[in-house]
């Protein structure tokens, strides 16, 4: 998974395809789930069809965020991968 910081608020998202002894069926897409890095914090859920690709938007600035991305198919969804990412501050862009 790589990551840039396009604006201090959002995240550019994006991660390969799912490696061949993880998949079991086909992929149907993908769930992302955020959350700010700490204690309690509220997570937000996006699912994608079949795109390797988010943009997380309304994000607070230079706050770590944990993601997690996990493929599904019609049976259930699959092991996660996880992330910690960074937004810019403002006037910086990270990449």
């Amino acid at each position: 998974m790589t990551y840039s910081s396009p604006s201090s608020t959002s995240i550019f998202l994006r991660w390969g395809p799912v490696p061949p002894q993880f998949k079991n069926g086909i992929i149907r897409g993908f769930k992302v789930e955020y959350q700010e890095h700490q204690p309690n914090a509220t997570a937000e859920i996006i699912e994608r069809r079949l795109i390797n690709w988010v943009i997380l938007s309304d994000l607070k600035k230079f706050t770590v965020y944990s993601v997690r991305v996990r493929a599904f198919t019609t049976i259930g969804i699959g092991p996660e991968y996880n992330s910690t990412v960074l937004t810019a501050q403002d006037g910086k862009e990270l990449l």
